[in-house]
Order: structure tokens, then sequence, then C-alpha cells
């Protein structure tokens, strides 16, 4: 396991292939992983980005970064991919932030609605934050309250 913002090993870093192309690099901060995501999120590169972000779907530590600040671009594909790997991780009680605090990845989330069903924040210390504070028994799967606590 790396320390903190260091790449967990080699293989967790996935060069772009051509010009624009995804890249991940998974580091971890307070045990939590931090995958960030530069380029374009597009058709091509959904499934080996959904892949890479599944395999730290970990119960321990039970949360999971996804920086999209250096995306470029985000593709409908690449947004149902987010909303695939938040149902992943909510199958298993694991709890997803999103950075997305560029026009590229802010707008098109917010637009279709996405922001309403995963925890989106405009930067990394927001989404940190977030993730370290305990889940309120009447929160959803985005971590906000419910708006109606479950009936005693």
């Amino acid at each position: 396991m790396a320390t903190d913002g260091e790449p967990d090993h080699p293989a967790d870093i996935r060069p772009a292939h051509a010009p624009g192309a995804a890249e991940v690099v998974v580091t971890r901060q307070q045990g939590t992983p931090i995958a960030v995501i530069s380029g374009e999120i597009d058709l091509d590169a959904v499934h080996e980005v959904r892949a890479h972000l599944l395999r730290y779907l970990d119960p321990q530590p039970g949360t999971l970064l996804i920086d999209l600040s250096a995306v470029t671009f985000l593709a409908a594909a690449g947004i149902s991919m987010l909303l695939d790997v938040h149902h992943a991780a909510a199958d298993h009680a694991i709890r997803v932030a999103v950075v997305a605090g560029g026009r590229a990845t802010a707008r098109p989330l917010s637009i279709t609605g996405v922001d309403q069903v995963i925890s989106i924040h405009p930067s990394r210390p927001a989404a940190i934050l977030h993730l370290l504070r305990p889940r309120s028994p009447h929160s959803d799967s985005t971590g906000h309250a419910s708006a109606t606590p479950p009936s005693r």
C-alpha cells in the first residue's frame, strides 16, 4: 500500500495512449483511495476507467474519491460509468465522492441531475471532508440528509 499522496504501485498508473486519452492515477490520503482521472472520458475510455475504479471499492476504508479536475471531456458514457461505480459502491456500503469543479465536468453532472445522486464537490479538500464526516443514520447514499427519517 502506498503512503499518502504516492501511487499505490506502477500497475495503478495507466498511461494515455493518444492525445486526450483518459489516464487514471490512484493515490491515498488518510486511507482513502483517490482516483485522479485526466483527459477525455469518452466511449473508448469508459470500460477501462470503470474497471480501474471498481478495483478500489474496498470495505476498508469504505470510501473512494474520484477526482475529475483534470478531465477535459465527459461524454454521456462517462456519466453513466460514474453512476455504475456509485451504485456498485452503494451495494457494498462504500461512500463515493466526486470532485468536479471544472466546466467540462460540473456542468454536465448538474444538467443531468447526477449531482442529486452522487456526492459532487468543487474541490478535493471538500470531498475528503465529506468522506471523513461520520455517516448520519438518516443520510442517503450521497451522504445528504434524507427528506424523511425512517419510521420507528
